[in-house]
């Protein structure tokens, strides 16, 4: 037996052509919410990553500055620590100030004054005036016989209405120059 369709076709297909559309319609709707879905989600999953690296970028800047500063300071430390290490060897045998004066003090002859002591780090210069010339004389010499005085110079000597004036100029031994060694021998 054969089906008999008694109903035209052009019939058929308008009656299905409002469900066909009405689906392609949902079929559209639900293609750009899954599209709209897949793009947003991952968007804000992007922008949420950006800010991520923008604090990270933030981070690794701070620390490449820290780091800079503890390579400049490690620096400096080392260069403090030799600085150091050599002003302990030189405070170690340095000569103090009072003691200086007191070398100085002893080895004045009678008839000789001071008038003017600067003492800098390892280096004193001293102005004196003498009642004679032989005063002028034995005070260098008894400087020169320091071992803690080193390259003593006695400047030229002047005379005026008080005295004999002059100057003598010498280093303070730092025991690491040598110079106890060779006044030794």
């Amino acid at each position: 037996m054969k089906d008999i369709n008694l109903i035209p076709k052009d019939y058929l297909i308008r009656k299905n052509k409002p469900r066909i559309i009405a689906w392609s319609a949902v079929f559209t709707l639900l293609a750009i919410s899954l599209l709209v879905y897949l793009y947003i989600v991952p968007l804000n999953n992007i922008k949420a990553l950006e800010q991520e690296i923008k604090k990270y970028d933030e981070v690794i800047l701070e620390y490449n500055i820290l780091k800079n500063k503890i390579d400049k300071m490690l620096e400096n430390e080392e260069l403090i620590q030799k600085k150091l290490e050599v002003l302990n060897k030189i405070s170690i045998n340095e000569i103090k100030p009072t003691k200086v004066f007191e070398m100085v003090n002893s080895s004045l002859p009678k008839d000789v004054w001071l008038t003017d002591l600067n003492y800098t780090f390892t280096n004193v210069s001293l102005t004196a005036v003498a009642g004679s010339t032989s005063g002028v004389t034995e005070f260098y010499i008894e400087l020169s016989k320091k071992n803690e005085f080193t390259n003593v110079k006695l400047s030229p000597v002047s005379i005026d209405e008080n005295g004999y004036n002059f100057t003598i100029q010498f280093s303070l031994s730092t025991g690491s120059d040598g110079n106890n060694e060779k006044r030794a021998e």
